[in-house]
This record gives structure tokens, C-alpha cells and sequence, in this order.
């Protein structure tokens, strides 16, 4: 696949969506759990439920980087399901294999 093709999209899905109907789409809070995955017991958690997922959300959060060449890790990340949120702060949790076994 050339690497410039965009990815097909359904019939009838917009590619781009103006500033006004932007604009206009109902401002929505989320109201779902948001679990800070912190320990072992909530990392299987969140593995089993993303794991049982077809389609998850996720982000991630960098340090910034001012200089020429000056990169950072990612420091969190979030990945949301149909049933919760969950944030991951990667230098405070072990998620290696050998902790699933």
C-alpha cells in the first residue's frame, strides 16, 4: 500500500468537519469511570477490558521538548473504552510481560 493513500473510510463518512458545524455539535462531559491505573490489580483491569475491545481512544501525554534534538518518552497515557477511561503513568507502574504471568 503506498504509504501516502489515506485509509478508505466508509461511504458517507466526512474526511474533515468545518469550524461551524464544529461549532455547533453539543458541548458533552464525560460521565464515565476514569480509573488511574496504579497497581497490579488495576492493570489487569484495564488490560482484560481493553483487551475484549475492537476499537479503543487513546492519547498521550510528553514532556515538551524546546531544543534542537531534544526529545522525551511519554510520560501517560490514556486509553478509553466503551466502559472506562483509563490513565497510565508509565514511570510509576511496571507493565512488563512477566507481571501477567
Amino acid at each position: 500500500m503506498d504509504a501516502r493513500a489515506k485509509p478508505a473510510l466508509p461511504p458517507g463518512f466526512p474526511r474533515e468537519i468545518s469550524r461551524e458545524t464544529m461549532a455547533a455539535l453539543p458541548i458533552r462531559r464525560y460521565e464515565g469511570e476514569v480509573v488511574l491505573v496504579e497497581n497490579h490489580r488495576a492493570l489487569v483491569r484495564a488490560a482484560d477490558d481493553i483487551g475484549h475491545e475492537s476499537v479503543v481512544g487513546w492519547d498521550t501525554e510528553t514532556r515538551p521538548a524546546f531544543r534542537k534534538g531534544e526529545s522525551y518518552l511519554p510520560s501517560l497515557v490514556q486509553v478509553a473504552t466503551s466502559r472506562a477511561v483509563y490513565v497510565f503513568q508509565l514511570k510509576a507502574i511496571d507493565a512488563s510481560a512477566q507481571r501477567f504471568r
